[in-house]
């Protein structure tokens, strides 16, 4: 992650709770809302409906008549059992646990307010707004995942194995606030991303030096629009290519122990009815005030075959991380094989990985099998 450790448990906690909260008391307003109008006895055919006078001006405070808005409540579940032979235990975990808010307002605005709840504490990950002036040109403010890498901004309930790579947790720039601006352009055949950002890592409202962290994102779609999500559940009878490029830079901490920070990265993707490809690579330059670049690379590739039916697919996955300071955790393998047992698509799956993660510099190897089960609503 970049940036400096995330607020104190308590405020975490009290913040968090706040936000589970408001979105508990949403459900209800919200299904409250919904019975109301599913229990009102519909006017016999041919009859006229009942009228109701208009409110006025004052009904709302804003001049109009009524606010139209739609709200989506969501839900997500990921339990997963981990057996690890680096300390020969099976543990069984809540790996994920989310509650969201999303929907549209005043025709121009979006937005998305998400929590999590897994490890026994609540904690805000998403809560942002999107002004629409145009499919090519749309405004985004809030906390969110800066647009850097494909495999990061994929949702972790759309990938081939049970989590992402060790390369993505390495480089991602993770979730940020900022402002952003984005949009498609070419009729959905390229796709673009820019904001600037505190640059210090999720619920960090203060920025942490006098700079901003940059981002920026370009990806093209030639063949129609292709969204981050691995598998080929839309089962496409004509190939799909993505192609992109991204880059980054940051200031992290304060003088001075403050460090430049700059990454690039490339990505690309291509499926086929079955057959799906990921790939995707970074570089890094890291210099602290005072002494000597550093530079680090990653990358990773992933192929996956769903099968007709698109009920089970098998993947692959090899990724490496490679620094010219010889460190632990500096020059890392990791390689797997998962298999995926959809149920109803990405909603509702089971799947089980197992991957080996090898240090060259401590010359040991960690095995993993994960299996986990996934209900999203």
């Amino acid at each position: 992650m970049v940036g400096r450790p995330s607020a104190g448990l308590g405020s975490r906690n009290a913040n968090g709770l706040a936000t589970v909260l408001a979105m508990i008391l949403a459900m209800i307003l919200g299904m409250g809302l919904w019975v109301g109008s599913a229990s009102g006895a519909a006017p016999p055919s041919g009859a006229a409906p009942e009228s109701h006078p208009a409110p006025g001006p004052e009904a709302d405070g804003l001049g109009s008549d009524s606010i139209p808005f739609t709200l989506r409540l969501g839900a997500r579940l990921q339990v997963r059992h981990l057996y690890d032979s680096g300390t020969e235990r099976h543990t069984t975990s809540i790996r994920r646990a989310r509650l969201s808010m999303s929907g549209t307002a005043y025709d121009d605005f979006s937005y998305l307010i998400q929590t999590g709840l897994a490890g026994g504490s609540a904690r805000l990950l998403d809560a942002f707004v999107r002004y629409t002036l145009a499919p090519e040109a749309v405004i985004w403010a809030g906390q969110g995942k800066a647009p850097f890498g494909r495999q990061q901004l994929n949702s972790s309930a759309s990938l081939h194995f049970v989590d992402r790579t060790v390369v993505d947790a390495r480089f991602s720039a993770g979730r940020q606030q900022g402002l952003a601006l984005m949009g498609e352009l070419a009729g959905g055949r390229a796709e673009y991303g820019a904001g600037i950002y505190n640059g210090n890592g999720i619920n960090q409202s203060e920025n942490e030096n006098d700079r901003f962290m940059t981002v920026g994102r370009f990806v093209l779609t030639p063949l129609g629009s292709y969204g981050p999500a691995e598998s080929a559940q839309d089962y496409p009878s004509s190939p799909r290519v993505a192609v992109g490029v991204s880059g980054l830079r940051n200031t992290v901490g304060q003088a001075p122990d403050a460090s430049s920070l700059r990454r690039i990265n490339a990505e690309g993707a291509f499926k086929l009815r079955g057959l799906n490809m990921t790939a995707e690579a970074y570089r890094e330059w890291a210099e602290p005030m005072g002494g000597d670049e550093r530079v680090t690379d990653g990358w990773y590739y992933q192929l996956g075959y769903l099968f007709p039916g698109r009920r089970h697919e098998l993947a692959g996955r090899y990724a490496a991380i490679s620094s010219d300071v010889r460190e632990v955790g500096g020059d890392i393998v990791e390689s797997g094989v998962a298999y995926s047992y959809y149920l109803r698509g990405h909603p509702a799956k089971v799947q089980a990985d197992l991957r080996n993660i090898r240090d060259r510099v401590l010359d040991a190897d960690r095995f993993e099998f994960r299996l986990q089960l996934q209900l999203a609503m």
